[in-house]
């Protein structure tokens, strides 16, 4: 389940350009520059300024010095990502000219990039990109996509993000303290291309506000992931204030550009929010969110999502929200094959949890074929009001959810309070809309709710009306298998639909439901 932020943007000031002397600068021919070696630029900053469109610079061996800006269409050509290395600047290096009405296009090839610290840029309380920042173009009718950038065979690790100052949101003399950090590994408002890339280990950190996109975040722009990883990144929201971290690995922020992910890995990202100063703290989307105003495709093929995890903790008298691992907006149609999603974690304790999210929601025309959805773990607990938990997989879409061939098998969904009510919907997947399963296994999935009242509810599927969702639900299940499925419930609850809960007829052809506990179907 979601909630909406209005997104709040700074335009920006400069980089400072940060230099190491080497050798001295010394001409090429033209076309070919060359940093690090005799008769080369001292620095990369020199040999970029020296340079014109089209012409390609060599970066020899060792560590150079980062605060780089690049507003002109060249090639940056390292010696590989071991051996050559750009380190320090916040951010290291920045691809297009802050608000420029024209932007380059860029190739990087062979470089570590690694070391940034940015707490001032574009604004020291909107900061943008650790490692790599493209910034949008800008024209009469407001900002769109920046450079054009491909990024090859190269590393944008340990960068960070971290705001400096706060702005005040509420009317004086209420404050209501706010900062965002975006983009750690890589800030794009540009289209970005990775091929055979590295995104690790880069943090985007908040104490008041928003965190988001350690590892990427994509804003206007589209994004190509190729035989790429994306891994160890995280977003963390720490007290006094921190609010909403999301999407410790990818994050879509908006735009119609098209996201096309194929042979990658996306692993091991967090979101992590720790709030003693917020009711109402909210975690969501860590291996990707795509944000509700971002209207371009989305293609996921021969991709692992896998053990990522989002993790919440609020004290006793705060309220909190935790928000989708995988989330794919209603403007977003997804086709995703021969992947999949395993090993990926949620866990939440706060006073009450009004939203328990999924490792899996999709609210737009999707097609999925193929793929795993296996050995996922969801755990809510409150300490003193509600908790509600729902499905790994969710669909809520009026437009159809296709999942052919496909398993979703092995996941686990908890929900327990102590002092209020409790309500688990399904464990293996939950329906508000338009679902068709063909060729699909919904199997060996549990359900497991505890406290004083409350309702536990289908094991493997869970097919019903949400408020405000979409009409008619719908759910097909054709040459499909739901079994071995369990649900169960703490003394006081509801249990109903070991196998399938619905409150709507169901079509089954050629599928059986079976071997699940404690009953079959509820509602068939």
């Amino acid at each position: 389940m979601r909630r909406t932020l209005a997104a709040a943007c700074a335009l920006a000031i400069a980089l400072a350009v940060v230099t190491v002397p080497t050798y001295a600068a010394s001409l090429r021919p033209a076309g070919k520059l060359c940093v690090g070696g005799k008769k080369c630029y001292e620095t990369i900053q020199a040999a970029v300024d020296a340079a014109s469109d089209g012409d390609t610079i060599r970066i020899g061996r060792g560590t150079f010095a980062g605060g780089v800006t690049v507003g002109k269409s060249v090639d940056l050509v390292g010696d590989g990502a071991g051996k050559t290395i750009i380190q320090g600047g916040g951010p290291v290096l920045t691809l297009g000219t802050e608000g420029a009405p024209a932007q380059p296009t860029i190739s990087i090839r062979g470089l570590t990039i690694t070391g940034g610290l940015n707490r001032t840029k574009p604004d020291p309380a909107f900061v943008n990109g650790g490692g790599v920042y493209i910034p949008a173009a800008v024209g009469p009718d407001g900002p769109f996509p920046g450079a054009i950038v491909t990024i090859t065979s190269s590393v944008i690790e340990d960068n960070r993000v971290e705001p400096s100052a706060t702005v005040n949101l509420c009317p004086e003399p209420q404050q209501c303290p706010w900062a965002s950090a975006s983009g750690a590994g890589i800030e794009s408002q540009g289209s970005l291309t990775l091929v055979d890339t590295t995104v690790r280990n880069n943090h985007s950190v908040t104490d008041t506000g928003l965190a988001e996109g350690g590892g990427i975040r994509v804003l206007f722009g589209s994004l190509t992931l190729g035989h790429s990883v994306v891994s160890g990144n995280e977003s963390v929201a720490t007290p006094p204030f921190g609010y909403w971290p999301q999407a410790g690995g990818i994050i879509v922020d908006g735009g119609t550009g098209a996201i096309a992910i194929s042979d990658s890995e996306i692993s091991n990202n967090a979101t992590s929010l720790t709030s003693t100063g917020n009711s109402g703290a909210y975690a969501s989307g860590t291996a990707l969110d795509f944000d509700e105003s971002h209207v371009g495709p989305v293609t996921i093929t021969n991709t692992r999502i896998t053990d990522n995890s989002i993790t919440a903790t609020s004290p006793i008298h705060h309220d909190l929200g935790v928000g989708d691992l995988v989330y794919i907006n209603a403007g977003s149609p997804l086709t995703m094959r021969d992947s999949i999603v395993a090993g990926n974690r949620i866990t939440a304790t706060g006073a009450s949890v009004g939203f328990g999210g999924a490792i899996f929601e999709v609210h737009s025309p999707t097609t999925i074929t193929n793929t795993q959805i296996v050995d996922n773990r969801t755990s809510i607990t409150s300490l003193a009001g509600d908790a509600n938990g729902y499905a790994t997989f969710v669909a809520w879409s009026s437009d159809p959810v296709v999942l052919r061939d496909s398993v979703i098998s092995g996941n686990s969904v908890q929900v327990s309070t102590t002092g209020g009510s409790a309500t688990l919907q399904g464990a293996g997947i939950w329906n508000a809309g338009t679902l068709q399963l063909l060729d699909t296994k919904v199997q060996n999935n549990v359900g497991r709710a505890s406290g004083p009242s409350g309702t536990a509810q289908g094991g493997g599927i869970w097919n019903g009306l949400y408020p405000d969702g979409p009409l008619p639900v719908s759910l097909t299940l054709t040459d499909s298998k739901v079994a071995g499925n369990s649900v169960s419930g703490s003394a006081g609850l509801t249990v109903q639909g070991g196998g399938l809960f619905t409150a709507f007829p169901v079509t089954l052809q050629h599928s059986k439901i079976e071997k699940n506990k404690p009953d079959q179907c509820f509602g068939c």
